[in-house]
């Protein structure tokens, strides 16, 4: 099964395990890559979306680094940026918007997953990503973008006025200095907004900074590595410590839990630069 059209092209095969793997081709930029769906409608949702996303990129989008983006607007933005903002987080990210990258993808999350101690080992994000494949996508385009070149300003995305804060990465975390600069140059492009920053590769966010300098409206947050290990501060520039803690370790060494996990919007103890708690606990899920 095929479709073509001047800009883009897929190609289907139907496996023996009853899943569909498409092959795209974007004739714009040349690129081209290969995607495994579990059901046919799936795979045609996934086709459609890819197809109008190249026709719309051909109308109003951008090239970077060999590779064509769509322009796209957010509820939270004033400006069209190739850089998506998450604007329909659920559950305790509801309400703040988000700007994250694939965890399915970064080479620093796939080698973290390969540590059966880790807890990235039971990671969160990549199981939601594998179910919802309209969120994959974002987040893979995310990707490619953010850690290939460091983006002009006015490809930044610029928050209106009534945003307070604003997550950076729920999905994946940072794999290069690329990635750093252009998150420390999003942050330093919206002022008004109080970023929380959320990491495990520390050392590539401290090299950034040591080049670029910290802007004022950031909350660096190094999340520790390992269940009940907290971890000591491995840089000037972080915050905050954030450890997640199992309930029988809590009770055996008296955790103080200042984490509810229920509405991060109200809370805002991981938004706060004033805010000098150096250690954010949060009860295994």
């Amino acid at each position: 099964m095929k479709k073509n059209n001047q800009m883009a092209s897929t190609a289907w095969t139907n496996n023996e395990n009853g899943s569909f793997t498409i092959e795209y081709k974007n004739h714009i930029d040349g690129t081209s890559y290969k995607k495994t769906y579990k059901t046919e409608k799936g795979a045609k949702i996934a086709e459609t979306r890819f197809l109008n996303r190249v026709a719309r990129m051909y109308k109003r989008g951008v090239m970077v680094a060999g590779r064509m983006y769509e322009l796209r607007n957010s509820i939270y933005t004033v400006n069209a940026s190739p850089v998506i903002v998450s604007d329909n987080m659920t559950g305790k990210m509801d309400g703040i918007p988000s700007i994250s990258t694939s965890c399915l993808e970064n080479i620093f999350c796939k080698n973290r997953r390969l540590d059966g101690n880790s807890i990235c080992a039971r990671c969160f994000a990549a199981a939601t990503l594998a179910k919802r494949e309209n969120v994959s996508e974002n987040v893979e385009i995310n990707y490619h973008l953010l850690t290939s070149e460091v983006l002009p300003v006015d490809l930044l995305p610029k928050f209106h006025k009534g945003v307070e804060i604003a997550r950076i990465e729920s999905f994946g975390d940072v794999e290069n200095e690329i990635q750093a600069i252009n998150y420390i140059n999003i942050i330093k492009n919206n002022p008004h907004v109080i970023f929380g920053w959320w990491t495990k590769n520390v050392s590539i966010v401290h090299k950034a900074l040591e080049k670029v300098g910290k802007p004022e409206n950031v909350v660096l947050i190094q999340s520790a590595c390992f269940i009940n290990r907290p971890e000591i501060i491995k840089s000037i520039y972080f915050n905050k410590v954030f450890t997640v803690y199992d309930p029988a370790y809590i009770k055996a060494h008296n955790i103080t839990i200042n984490c509810g996990a229920r509405d991060c919007n109200s809370c805002r103890r991981c938004y706060d630069t004033a805010n000098t708690e150096k250690e954010v606990n949060e009860v295994l899920k």
